[in-house]
């Protein structure tokens, strides 16, 4: 019997790896387990014989492996060569018998079911495994989204302390030079000079004038609550107007202002006002950053869009500030000096207003070799009527307006306030 088992599981060693596809599956070797066994009963005096209890061993260990349904199986083969062996003797099945295949079956139901018992606990274990590290993550997920909105705040705290020594400042210089100055015309009676004291009191109060209506603008957009009057608007017009009120301007500073306004631009759907301040804003930027050569106005119909471009001579903008000029209170420079005074709200303005018309705003630039900045509109189709619109941002599309018309500020008041 030994010499048998032992030929048996050395050849079965020795097939493993060669046919290993064969026995995968294990079923090829629980039925040459089933058979030694039968075997090795039978040579030692048949299934009445105390190795009859190696039935049991080898039911649990296929029940405990595969299941009810090849343990069940395996029992029914036990069960068959114990009948055959008692066929030829012509003896009748006794109790012995009767419980041998009685135990078999049940050893093979329990062995199965505390097998299935350990799946499902396992099973269990996997999902609460599972959902630990999903926890886990959204913890993770959690912890760096509350990271992430711990650096905002801080951003946004230096933000606000900047800003609000930037406008203390810009506020306190014209005020001081409005009081200033004021206080020079009682003394001054050559009409010359008080004329001169007059422009400046006048330009200081144009430059109050633009701080205050960015910091309004700046937090009304945020809370929704701009008024927009959206109608049909002829662009061209727009443009030629806003380049002769620019040009005395741009001339003024010794450069060359250079305009390419096509006269059949398509009719656009925008806010006039609010149009006419995003071109003040970018005019404004290219004739304080240009110290020589040029500036440009340009518009271009482009299928379905109209494109917009402001473009300049000066000093350019590093790749990396592209986006952040675009910023609340963000100004661009090596230091202090390099920067003009002003909020750094007007061109994070002008991409608000421009993305309220369905447009985008960017710009182009290199160090050295000056800015293009260019905003896109949406044409209106010759056969799609634009009824006008008066409506603040916030408000449902059919949901009329009634607050009363806002003053009307002059340009020179309130079209230069973009700085970069």
């Amino acid at each position: 019997m030994l010499a048998v088992t032992t030929l048996y599981n050395l050849a079965l060693q020795a097939s493993l790896p060669a046919y290993p596809t064969l026995f995968k599956s294990g079923y090829v070797t629980m039925l040459g387990d089933s058979l030694l066994v039968i075997a090795l009963i039978s040579a030692a005096g048949g299934f009445d014989s105390p190795f009859a209890y190696l039935l049991f061993a080898l039911t649990v260990s296929v029940a405990m492996r595969y299941g009810y349904g090849p343990s069940l199986a395996m029992v029914l083969v036990f069960v068959g060569f114990d009948v055959l062996e008692e066929w030829p003797l012509l003896r009748p099945t006794d109790a012995p018998f009767a419980i041998r295949s009685g135990f078999l079956a049940f050893t093979a139901i329990l062995a199965s079911y505390l097998r299935a018992q350990v799946y499902e606990a396992e099973a269990a274990l996997q999902r609460a495994y599972a959902d630990l590290a999903a926890a886990h993550g959204e913890l993770q997920r959690a912890y760096a989204d509350l990271a992430g909105a711990h650096q905002e705040l801080l951003g946004v705290d230096e933000m606000k302390t900047t800003f609000l020594a930037n406008v203390s400042h810009e506020l306190r210089t014209p005020l001081s030079s409005i009081r200033a100055f004021s206080e020079l015309l009682l003394s001054y009676d050559d009409p010359a000079v008080q004329r001169e004291f007059l422009q400046i009191v006048n330009a200081e109060s144009e430059r109050l004038t633009r701080l205050v209506n960015d910091v309004l603008d700046i937090s009304k957009i945020e809370a929704g609550k701009l008024e927009w009057r959206m109608a049909p608007l002829d662009l061209a017009a727009l443009l030629s107007e806003t380049a002769r009120t620019y040009a005395p301007l741009v001339e003024r500073n010794g450069l060359q202002f250079v305009q390419d306004i096509p006269g059949d631009l398509p009719t656009v759907a925008g806010d006039r006002d609010r149009l006419q301040q995003v071109l003040a804003n970018l005019l404004d930027n290219a004739t304080k950053f240009t110290e020589q050569g040029h500036i440009a106005l340009r518009a271009r119909h482009m299928r379905d869009e109209v494109h917009v471009t402001v473009s300049d001579t000066g000093i350019g903008i590093a790749s990396e500030d592209h986006e952040r000029i675009f910023q609340k209170f963000q100004q661009v420079g090596d230091s202090l000096t390099d920067k003009p005074s002003g909020t750094g709200l007007g061109l994070a303005i002008s991409r608000d207003i421009i993305a309220h018309h369905g447009g985008r705003l960017w710009v182009e630039a290199e160090p050295g070799h000056g800015s293009t900045f260019t905003f896109s509109l949406t044409a209106i189709p010759h056969t799609t009527p634009v009824p006008p619109v008066s409506r603040a941002a916030g408000d449902g599309a059919g949901d009329a307006v009634t607050d009363p018309p806002r003053a009307t500020v002059p340009p020179a008041a309130w079209s230069r306030s973009a700085i970069r």
